[in-house]
């Protein structure tokens, strides 16, 4: 079953399918982003699994840079789902990609 645009991806399922639409396997991504694959296992299962774990800021900017994950998905997959898709009951994508202040953080 694929996703609607405006549903929930938590962020481990989003990283997994990011890497493997790259085909790439963890320890290439660990080279890549200087990352271990123990982490990224664990960054893997975050949203998902209670052994999950969300990257800090900088890993989380180097992971969406080499597979080119929306920033913004990202963020939006380390919430819990009452807190970012189910609260809106809209995608905050849209909302935030029309605010003004939007090409000054994308430039």
């Amino acid at each position: 079953m694929s996703r609607q645009k405006n549903e929930y991806v938590p962020f481990g399922e989003l990283l997994l399918k990011a890497r493997l639409e790259k085909e790439l396997s963890r320890a290439d991504l660990a080279k890549l982003t200087g990352i271990s694959e123990n982490s990224l296992l664990r960054y893997e299962k975050a949203g998902l699994d209670p052994d999950g774990q969300f990257p800090p800021g900088p890993k989380l900017a180097a992971l969406c840079f080499e597979l080119e994950i929306s920033p913004l998905l990202a963020l939006l997959g380390c919430l819990p789902y009452e807190e970012s898709w189910g609260a809106k009951g809209k995608v905050w994508e849209d909302d935030l990609l029309n605010h003004p202040d939007y090409t000054m953080l994308s430039d």
